[in-house]
């Protein structure tokens, strides 16, 4: 009996994050990635820096390219200090990576972020997606922050009538 009341509390503990879907106005959770040349970002890391990320698969990097131009057409148009406020996070899960093939996502990284100027990181756990409670094949847009207090975050295709609103909460997030 004591058995099966330790394994439930076990199953609840681990799947708990499964079930808390982050919402705008919630502290963002840690997380943990690494680069394709092994290098690891803390989210502590970016503690004091206004977060604007997403998160997608090999299947869905495609799917936000008009609100990544918009946003750095915006980026550009900017003062200096906030860029230097700011940390773009592209991170693409790699949790479908195996030993074997783990080099071959590793080397793809390390172009694409040469090609894009931004470097590209790995959920190779898969943590940062359960953590967050990110859906499955899907891309997501989020922006943290300089609390580490999520500002926005939206699964699938961001519609360019949302593009006005997430500048102002850029500008926003990096108000102390």
């Amino acid at each position: 009996m004591n058995v099966r009341k330790i394994f439930t509390a076990l199953i609840l503990i681990y799947t708990l994050p499964l079930f808390s879907v982050i919402q705008p106005g919630g502290k963002s959770p840690y997380f943990q990635v690494s680069d394709g040349k092994g290098r690891v970002l803390y989210s502590t890391d970016l503690t004091g820096k206004a977060v604007i990320g997403f998160y997608e698969t090999r299947d869905t990097g495609d799917k936000n390219n008009a609100l990544k131009d918009e946003l750095n057409s915006f980026r550009r148009g900017t003062k200096k200090s906030i860029k230097d406020d700011t940390f773009r996070l592209a991170v693409v899960d790699s949790s479908e990576a195996n030993v074997a093939t783990a080099w071959i996502w590793r080397k793809n990284m390390v172009k694409r972020s040469a090609e894009l100027g931004i470097n590209i990181y790995g959920d190779w756990d898969g943590k940062m997606k359960r953590d967050f409670a990110f859906p499955d094949n899907e891309s997501v847009f989020i922006i943290i922050d300089k609390k580490n207090v999520v500002r926005y975050i939206y699964a699938g295709r961001v519609p360019e009538s949302e593009f006005a609103g997430i500048k102002n909460i850029i500008k926003k997030s990096l108000e102390d």
